[in-house]
């Protein structure tokens, strides 16, 4: 880490907390909206997604859907799958 040195000037204490608020909230903010959280249980979830999240192949979600380890949705003739069964299916195979 870089040392550096922090003037700072004509700003109050009330000042720095809130200016210290404001940019936790922000990041934060970002924060969630970049990683799937379980409050999106029904966000849906293409094949390609579910493999990367539980790190297995495709043969071997395939598997899982005909064991009915996993459920999958068709939609206009795409597969999905709902995000909270996905994070069930992972619960389950640890």
């Amino acid at each position: 880490m870089e040392n550096s040195n922090i003037i700072l000037q004509n700003i109050s204490v009330d000042g720095l907390g809130s200016l210290i608020k404001s940019i936790v909230k922000k990041e934060v903010a970002e924060l969630r909206h970049l990683s799937p959280q379980e409050n999106e249980p029904d966000k849906l979830l293409s094949r390609k997604e579910v493999c990367e999240i539980l790190n297995i192949s495709t043969v071997t979600l395939w598997n899982w859907v005909k064991d009915n380890k996993i459920k999958q949705l068709s939609v206009g003739g795409r597969r999905y799958f709902k995000h909270a069964d996905v994070m069930q299916a992972l619960k389950s195979e640890q």
